[in-house]
């Protein structure tokens, strides 16, 4: 492992990634990723190649990925917390932009509003788009959390619960 907690962005989405001289191709994408202990770390996901860099590896650290197996193996899909808002990252970095709050979602229903910038959830602060990423996994779907947004020069706490936004796997077995 070469770097802990590197921000790597794919689909317009920013992940958490172990970065790794681990040598990854498509034969063992998505497989475990090892540490001396034999204990798996993470599971590979990808790399990067270039003319002026040799192949960097990365890997999904374990831990951010453990709920995801587990909901996969007892629901077949995975569920995350869903709060109904179209989000920009706050160029000042002091939260994120609400760019839009749909109706009828846990947003709408907490009274967010367009032009809101959500500057925490619970006890963890989400100056930016990763971080709010990395904060959602701290709550469950059903879970009730307070939402600190900046709003008119004042910082308002709002009530949300979470609701589910599950993925269906789209895994399919090798012929």
């Amino acid at each position: 492992i070469s770097v802990k907690n590197r921000n790597v962005t794919f689909d317009n989405k920013i992940i958490n990634m172990l970065q790794t001289d681990t040598a990854i191709n498509p034969g063992n994408s998505g497989g475990p990723l090892f540490n001396m202990k034999g204990e798996v770390i993470g599971i590979t996901s990808g790399k990067y190649a270039g003319q002026a860099v040799e192949s960097i590896g990365f890997a999904i650290p374990i831990d951010d990925v453990a709920h995801m197996i587990k909901d996969l193996l007892e629901d077949g899909y995975i569920s995350a917390p869903y709060m109904g808002v179209n989000i920009t990252t706050q160029t000042d970095g002091i939260g994120i932009y609400v760019a839009s709050v749909e109706a009828n979602t846990p947003a709408a229903k907490a009274g967010l509003q367009k032009g809101d910038i959500i500057v925490g959830i619970g006890e963890y602060e989400t100056p930016t788009l990763a971080s709010l990423d990395k904060v959602l996994r701290n709550f469950e779907p059903g879970e009730t959390a307070t939402i600190q947004v900046y709003r008119n020069r004042k910082i308002l706490e709002l009530s949300i619960t979470f609701a589910s936004k599950h993925q269906q796997s789209t895994v399919t077995p090798a012929p």
